[in-house]
């Protein structure tokens, strides 16, 4: 029986557990999906003695780089490591966030885009509009703070923050959606629930707009197809 889990902040355990236990079965592997509690990162090696590979969520993942033995090129470029899988007796650390972005941001090569947030998920992002070629501004959560951000100028608003996020669901960055925003793409990373204030609101305003749970599947099957290459 192979033993998997997250390691952090548990809002994103169940739907892991789900997408994770429902693959498993449905191809005849024996593997548990659990929730670890670390009791400190510095107690992080002796958890994963227990463990044959886990994902990682705030606020863990850069906390737990130095105590990998092998980190990808995108995660080192980024900042922040969200899968761990044991590979020829070494930890090595991913970042699945990419692959989860690059499946959800489909199609907006070359825009212009706008970045709330600045935490590891929005350097995943950033990393990913570099590779289509976009311009982007990124605001950072003290610039957020400051009033209403226009969205005037960008084809695209990706919101990377945890606002909206249950059981905060009324929570939303402070955005100034104008009368019309007819053409544009707004993407929100929150995944729970599934429609957020950030996007019910965009969709008002004529908007197409997606929710974080295309991200949310897209990078649970890379770290499935991780954790099983042992």
């Amino acid at each position: 029986m192979k033993r998997f889990g997250l390691i952090g902040h548990p809002v994103g355990h169940s739907w892991s557990k789900e997408i994770h236990e429902e693959y498993y079965q449905r191809n005849g592997i024996k593997a548990t999906y659990e929730l670890i509690d670390l009791p400190s990162v510095e107690c992080f090696r002796e958890v994963m003695a227990m463990m044959d590979a886990v994902n990682v969520t705030i606020p863990y993942k850069k906390a737990i780089m130095p105590y990998l033995d092998w980190i990808s090129e995108e995660a080192l470029a980024i900042g922040a490591v969200n899968t761990i899988a044991r590979q020829d007796g070494l930890l090595c650390g991913y970042n699945t966030d990419v692959a989860g972005f690059r499946k959800m941001a489909e199609g907006i090569d070359g825009k212009r885009v706008l970045v709330l947030g600045d935490g590891g998920a929005a350097q995943a992002v950033k990393y990913v509009l570099r590779e289509k070629n976009c311009s982007f501004k990124s605001m950072s959560h003290k610039e957020m703070d400051e009033g209403m951000i226009s969205v005037d100028g960008y084809d695209v608003v990706v919101n990377t923050t945890p606002l909206g996020m249950f059981p905060n669901i009324e929570g939303c960055p402070p955005i100034d959606f104008g009368e019309d925003c007819r053409g544009m793409v707004f993407l929100d990373l929150v995944y729970n629930p599934a429609e957020t204030e950030f996007i019910r609101k965009a969709f008002q305003k004529g908007a197409t707009a997606k929710s974080g749970i295309t991200m949310l599947k897209e990078q649970a099957y890379k770290a499935i197809a991780l954790f099983l290459e042992q």
